[in-house]
């Protein structure tokens, strides 16, 4: 693993690993970052979606958009018993800043947590903890609610205090998207519970384009940090994959101002290279499924050397890796890359701001 690298306001991690390693911790990464919404993939030397991954894209299942969704309606037992307990659904409010507005996450296997301000905090009589980012005058608190335990049940003193507080002392509501995970059946009772509350089903997008032929970075796997002449490093690489993602250009024009922009040394032109952009509630079973067609995608001999998949998470969103709390600050940057090589070794890239942790 490279020492952390830390920018004004950013942070980076990375380490190497193999996905045939006892210890690969590639799987435990992605279940534990839950909420993305966007997931990038580009492939040097590929001028064409895989038809394997273009089968999954096609079949991805859809997420639930529900415009002033009562908070109490995830609390009926019903929804508990049904979704939460089986650790099946996950949720968030949608349209809301964390460093200035209420918000909540509901993570499986069934913690609510709720980001307050401090006159809501106060108003609903919970008991929370002031944010970790709040400073030595709070003004904004959390609270996290166990939605599984033996005590959070009707009838139960615990459970009827909550159900006051977000219903009858202070009716809290939020635009709500809610994701399900399993069989297409629990998809659809899924479905069905939110339907009278006016929740519709939205199905991920997906777009894909080709890159144009353009120098990219030479890379070896086993050298993380990257060799003078030898192979780019994953920091060099890092900023690289970010302008083409984006769209810019690493090339210096031929008028006007020069680009400050420019891929790393040693490079190799590629004749072309492959973009996917899908963006939604993307869950983190359809990430595992999108890297493991990555991998598939090598048991066959390429002419890419390489593959890199990038997932985003919400940036404002009260948790982004596994319980953390998550701020905003500059910009609530939350996202990680592999670069998965054709020898089965991998690199792992995880970049936050500064008010955030990852694993």
């Amino acid at each position: 693993m490279l020492p952390l690298t830390e920018f004004p306001g950013f942070q980076l991690v990375c380490e190497k690993s193999n996905f045939s390693h006892e210890k690969t911790k590639h799987q435990e990464q992605i279940k534990k970052h839950y909420f993305n919404f966007r997931v990038q993939l580009f492939i040097p030397e590929c001028g064409r979606l895989p038809k394997e991954m273009s089968h999954l894209l096609s079949q991805l299942p859809p997420y639930y958009l529900v415009r002033g969704l009562p908070l109490t309606a995830l609390l009926q037992e019903d929804f508990i018993e049904r979704f939460v307990r089986r650790g099946s659904v996950c949720a968030l409010s949608y349209d809301t800043r964390i460093d200035q507005d209420d918000s909540f996450a509901l993570l499986p296997p069934g913690s609510l947590l709720l980001s307050l301000q401090k006159d809501t905090y106060e108003t609903l009589g919970l008991q929370g903890k002031p944010s970790v980012y709040a400073g030595r005058k709070p003004l904004h608190y959390v609270v996290n609610i166990d939605l599984t335990s033996p005590t959070f049940k009707s009838g139960k003193k615990n459970y009827e205090r909550v159900i006051w507080a977000l219903g009858e002392n202070l009716s809290l509501k939020f635009n709500v998207l809610v994701a399900g995970k399993g069989s297409r059946g629990m998809d659809h009772s899924l479905a069905e519970f939110l339907a009278p509350f006016g929740g519709h089903p939205v199905l991920p997008e997906f777009s894909t384009q080709t890159v144009l032929p353009q120098s990219c970075p030479t890379l070896h796997s086993n050298q993380l940090a990257g060799q003078d002449m030898v192979g780019c490093g994953a920091i060099e690489l890092f900023d690289w994959l970010g302008a083409v993602t984006a769209g810019i250009s690493c090339s210096n024009p031929p008028d006007g101002y020069p680009s400050s922009l420019g891929c790393p040394e040693p490079n190799e032109n590629i004749q072309q290279g492959f973009l996917l952009n899908l963006t939604g509630l993307i869950t983190p079973e359809t990430v595992l499924e999108l890297l493991q067609q990555v991998r598939n995608f090598f048991s066959e001999p390429k002419f890419a050397p390489w593959a890199a998949l990038t997932v985003h998470g919400f940036a404002d969103v009260p948790v982004a890796w596994e319980r953390g709390e998550h701020g905003f600050h500059k910009g609530g940057e939350n996202l990680y890359t592999f670069i998965v090589f054709v020898d089965g070794s991998y690199w792992l890239l995880r970049a936050t701001g500064t008010q955030d942790a990852c694993l």
